[in-house]
């Protein structure tokens, strides 16, 4: 998957640079480069702003940055306390918190276990560092309807309590995303 990632980002930049060079070349044929320049800069903006708008949504304990045009529900269960995902249901995100006494090592233990006894398939599981916090991120494979699903699971421990920012959806549509799910768990805070 990290191969994706940086082929995906390779790609982005030389569409970018392959975009540039063909302004380039009109501008200097219109003898209007200057003004050409500043238009690519507002261009590259706006296609930034397309895809990096954050807004910040703050919970109980913790903030995380979402794209703009995505959708908020409050409680969608009742065990998370959000659920944030684009309109169209292709992918998003649950946090949810929880108190408890064991380790950040066990509560993963527990929930790898309890994930492969329900079907699913944990196909990558490595300790990272985010914010200063230690923890895990998971990538659970499964099939919902003849349907191959992916989740991204992030758990976190700050003191007493348990993160866990679950990123899930068709995988063909995880698969596209990875670089503004990488996006969007960059900007959780535990506060």
């Amino acid at each position: 998957m990290k191969n994706g990632v940086i082929c995906f980002m390779f790609l982005r930049e030389v569409y970018r640079a392959y975009f540039i060079i063909i302004l380039l070349f009109i501008g200097s044929m219109m003898n209007t480069s200057y003004a050409v320049s500043k238009s690519i800069n507002k261009t590259l903006d706006q296609i930034d702003d397309k895809y990096n708008s954050f807004v910040i949504y703050s919970g109980d304990g913790y903030s995380i940055g979402y794209p703009k045009m995505w959708k908020v529900v409050h409680n969608p269960d009742p065990i998370s306390d959000v659920y944030i995902g684009d309109s169209m249901g292709h992918i998003g995100f649950t946090v949810l918190y929880f108190e408890t006494n064991q380790s950040v090592t066990e509560i993963n233990k527990i929930a790898n276990k309890n994930a492969i006894q329900t079907g699913m398939e944990v196909c990558e599981n490595e300790l990272v560092t985010l914010k200063s916090l230690e923890g895990y991120r998971t990538i659970y494979l499964f099939s919902m309807g003849g349907i191959n699903q992916t989740h991204i699971s992030y758990l976190l421990k700050k003191g007493n309590l348990i993160y866990n920012i679950k990123f899930g959806g068709q995988s063909r549509y995880i698969d596209a995303s990875v670089v503004l799910i990488d996006k969007i768990i960059q900007t959780i805070k535990i506060k």
